[in-house]
């Protein structure tokens, strides 16, 4: 997919933040459904999901409404919603199917406006090489035509020509965008370098990218994410530089001891570090510290990595890539960093 075909691909995606107050809502007798008084016919089936929520919303204990039959269910809701009458309340919904129930006057960034302004600040030919999307989470990886090659090696089994006669090992460099579409979380802009071998991904930090939230509008946010947009890509050949001229250095004293220090100080499960510790002690003595950052952000793309890793290996492999001196910056014996 391309970024110009981003809109088309969300043509269908209607987004709504129904705005009532908790005194407007009405759990029917037998506790199948929520109404909204004001909207005719307006109202969504009182599924787990949607009861779930509406009583962390009410701070009403699940456990004890799954005990209830439904005719005391329904009286205990009916009687909290209108204990709490007067409060607002923020019904998100995707496709007309409920999504969450928050309180009023949060920034919540819906998606739609999201792929508006990366469609409109993008090169429509840029290509699109990861697209995930769930109710409470928007996560698109684009590259763009800045790109850097790598000398091969024939002794590393992952930069052996031999093994990668289709492309050369060329690194393309772009953004990460992740948001959540119904909750009011800081969308996150990163720079992130894609390499085309394994499809490895390494991005800068997420702290650095983080977008607050306090005090902004919604228009304000997104037009924070255009700045921050055009300010990664303003940057992506030094940082592509910079990380080519990983493949030029050796890491500060022993490669196994580097590289557990690092895992170690990004919080990396011990069950992943393991692997990842048994394949760089089979690199050659004379490894980079290129070899070892794509060692990190390989297993990432393994089977059985979880989300909040796969961020972890790939945000160590941007600190590495694109802050190589202050990361670099060690004791040679213990390997911890040095002021």
């Amino acid at each position: 997919m391309l970024v110009g075909d981003l809109r088309s691909h969300f043509s269908e995606l209607v987004e709504r933040s129904i705005e009532v107050h908790l005194g407007d809502l009405t759990v029917d007798e037998n506790a199948t459904r929520i109404l909204v008084e004001d909207g005719p016919g307006e109202g969504f089936y009182l599924t787990e999901k949607v009861e779930r929520a509406f009583a962390r919303f009410l701070g009403v204990p699940m456990n004890y409404l799954e005990k209830c039959p439904p005719e005391l269910k329904a009286h205990n809701l009916n009687y909290w919603l209108q204990a709490k009458a007067g409060a607002t309340a923020v019904i998100e919904t995707v496709n007309n199917q409920f999504v969450t129930v928050h309180k009023s006057g949060l920034t919540v960034i819906p998606l739609n406006r999201v792929v508006e302004v990366i469609s409109d600040n993008l090169d429509p030919n840029y290509q699109v090489v990861d697209l995930t999307r769930g109710e409470d989470l928007f996560q698109l990886d684009v590259i763009t035509d800045h790109q850097i090659e790598v000398e091969p090696r024939e002794d590393i089994e992952d930069r052996n020509p031999v093994l990668h006669t289709s492309v050369g090992d060329i690194t393309h460099g772009g953004i990460r965008f992740r948001s959540n579409p119904t909750k009011a979380e800081p969308p996150v802009v990163q720079t992130y370098l894609h390499r085309l071998w394994c499809s490895n991904g390494a991005t800068s930090p997420i702290a650095e990218g983080t977008i607050k939230l306090k005090g902004l509008t919604v228009d304000d946010v997104l037009s924070e994410i255009e700045t921050a947009m055009n300010r990664a890509i303003g940057d992506l050949d030094a940082k592509l530089a910079s990380y080519a001229a990983l493949a030029t250095k050796q890491p500060p004293g022993s490669k196994e001891n580097f590289a557990r220090q690092l895992g170690n100080e990004h919080k990396i499960p011990a069950r992943v570090l393991n692997k990842i510790l048994d394949r760089v002690e089979v690199l050659p003595e004379d490894a980079t510290l290129y070899d070892i950052m794509n060692i990190f952000t390989s297993m990432a793309n393994e089977e059985g990595i979880r989300y909040e890793t796969m961020l972890k290996l790939q945000e160590l492999g941007g600190a590495l890539a694109m802050d190589t001196d202050a990361v670099t910056h060690r004791c040679g014996t213990c390997e911890r960093l040095l002021p």
